[in-house]
């Protein structure tokens, strides 16, 4: 309901234009929806190759003499143990989930990194009410319904300096899915006046080895130990000088804008969150890590990883995209190389 505003694009010629309003929250899907729909189809990625088996919990990959054997599985429903076997098997179970399932598997480790380095990139907010232009021409920021979302980066941003997104969002509440009734909303942005304006400076991190994901053993939860990330903390007063020219831009005078950091203003994300958190079975380039570029683990020959655990570094985007990417490759890889059905 939330994603009323949200219009389908139809692309015609060189032109984009609007098709139809969505009736329906485009901000959550189920994965097992997803694949559902899938087997409603005759072809390659269709019923034909594909086989779900929904309420199947996975405790263990069984392995010997350099390959995995097979996935052992609890059939939550039936309440009884499986076994599935494959030429290829790969885990895409969540950066906690498959660190924990390849803990309790004993998979071989050459290089001690499985779990370890397990973390999110560090990001700060800012969000305060503001009397945005209800005149001229951005008087739709101080709108009743006015509302807004923009990515914007330095333009002088290199890989070491400077290295950060800003999410710029004006009445945050139209990207929250949880709240329904949109009249009583407007009536509570009536009664309490100003605009919300949320800023959110997003950081890369690199991955830090003295976070690490444990497990006691199948049917325990795992235990993460993660630690502050405060490897950017030197850019707070840049923050805040950015901070005032964005909110200047949007019609705020500066008279009303603090110059030097307030702690009062700020949420500091640098404890671990479960947003975007990767790395637990990282990837390298010169198999020093737990998988290598084509994701397969360096002890097994057919054992691979596809989840943002494989990160050998947090990026300052959001990784969706990305592991989208990694999941195309992949499956060009493995496609190259499976027997024909």
């Amino acid at each position: 309901p939330r994603a009323v505003h949200q219009p389908n694009l139809r692309r015609s010629g060189g032109t984009v234009q609007l098709e139809n309003v969505l009736t329906r929250s485009t901000g959550n899907f189920s994965t097992a929806g997803l694949l559902l729909d899938s087997l409603g189809q005759n072809n390659a990625a269709g019923y034909r190759n594909l086989r779900v088996a929904l309420h199947h919990l996975v405790t263990a990959i069984e392995h010997e003499n350099g390959k995995a054997t097979a996935v052992v599985c609890q059939d939550l429903a039936a309440q009884t143990a499986k076994r599935y076997t494959a030429d290829y098997i790969v885990l895409c179970c969540g950066s906690v989930e498959s660190a924990k399932i390849a803990i309790n598997s004993h998979l071989l480790d050459p290089h001690g990194k499985i779990g370890r380095g397990f973390g999110d990139h560090p990001a700060y907010f800012y969000q305060k009410k503001h009397e945005l232009p209800t005149t001229g021409p951005l008087a739709w920021l101080g709108a009743l319904d006015g509302h807004a979302k923009l990515l914007v980066r330095p333009k002088n941003a290199t890989a070491s300096s400077h290295a950060y997104h800003i999410e710029v969002l004006i009445n945050p509440r139209y990207w929250d899915v949880r709240h329904e009734d949109r009249e009583l909303e407007q009536e509570a942005t009536a009664a309490n006046g100003p605009t919300i304006v949320e800023l959110k400076f997003i950081f890369d991190s690199e991955l830090n080895d003295a976070n690490r994901i444990t497990c006691a053993g199948p049917g325990s939860k795992a235990h993460i130990c993660i630690h502050a990330n405060e490897s950017r903390q030197n850019y707070k007063a840049e923050m805040v000088a950015v901070r005032n020219q964005l909110l200047q831009a949007l019609g705020v005078p500066a008279e009303r804008l603090t110059t030097y950091w307030e702690n009062y203003e700020w949420s500091e994300g640098i404890k671990g969150t479960v947003h975007h958190a990767g790395g637990s079975l990282r990837c390298s380039s010169d198999h020093t890590g737990v998988v290598d570029e084509n994701l397969k683990f360096e002890a097994y020959d057919n054992l691979y990883c596809c989840d943002v655990s494989v990160y050998p570094s947090i990026p300052a985007a959001n990784p969706s995209l990305t592991l989208a990417g990694l999941a195309q490759r992949l499956s060009a890889h493995l496609s190259s190389r499976l027997r024909p059905f």
